[in-house]
């Protein structure tokens, strides 16, 4: 299911950029996922959980006029739209959360006095369309991360379009079977195949434009460097 939220800021001021991971958290509220409510519910769908999970959604957040200095967003209209599309499997359980979502606020920082959203309306609006080969052109910075043995220690090491292609099928591949396994409650064994949009590369490149980016996020009292590509691909 996908939703598209409808939102209004508080004040038309500044915004902060390291939002995702308490807006992430403001979306587990909102629907009460991870709850024992939400745990029911997967059982019925015959969804065991391992130790391993995910957060069985991905998001977007986009402002309607915004500019941004100094890392930080600053809004020249309140205005802003949220996208957020779930598994089919969990249909049932977000349909019957919808109702309470108007007129709820969303709290992205604390202590942040711009930081909070009100909820103005809602929709629901149709998949897209997959086929065997799909183009994506990412709204936000894709991210793919492994762990590597660096000097006797395990770190995460983010991939970029310089990544052997393997390696990055290799961990997609891996990451997209197990999602599947989990909902699904079967296996599937067919790779997939990543490509970058190569055109697009070697023209951003003779631009001297910036095709990967280092982005630093403040999660509670951690600072966390991750880093994020700003090409178009295909699977």
């Amino acid at each position: 299911m996908r939703l598209l939220l409808k939102l209004k800021a508080l004040k038309e001021k500044e915004f902060t950029y390291n939002y995702n991971y308490p807006l992430a958290g403001e979306i587990f509220k909102l629907f009460q996922i991870n709850t024992p409510e939400f745990m029911e519910y997967l059982q019925s769908k015959d969804v065991n959980l391992p130790g391993k999970t995910f957060n069985f959604f991905s998001f977007n957040l986009s402002f309607e006029n915004v500019y941004n200095r100094s890392k930080k967003l600053y809004l020249r209209s309140n205005n802003a739209t949220l996208y957020l599309t779930f598994p089919s499997v969990l249909d049932d359980y977000i349909k019957g959360h919808l109702d309470h979502l108007i007129n709820r606020h969303i709290t992205v920082l604390k202590n942040y006095p711009n930081a909070i959203l009100y909820i103005k309306n809602y929709f629901v609006i149709p998949d897209f369309p997959l086929s065997d080969e799909t183009m994506f052109k990412p709204i936000s910075p894709l991210v793919m991360s492994i762990k590597k043995k660096i000097k006797g220690n395990v770190q995460s090491t983010y991939l970029t379009f310089k990544n052997d292609a393997s390696e990055i099928n290799k961990n997609i591949t891996n990451n997209l079977q197990f999602k599947y396994k989990l909902l699904h409650n079967k296996e599937i064994n067919e790779p997939v195949r990543f490509e970058w949009d190569n055109n697009y590369i070697g023209d951003m490149l003779q631009q001297n434009k910036r095709l990967a980016a280092k982005f630093n996020i403040d999660y509670g009292t951690k600072k966390i460097n991750i880093v994020g590509n700003l090409a178009p691909f295909k699977i």
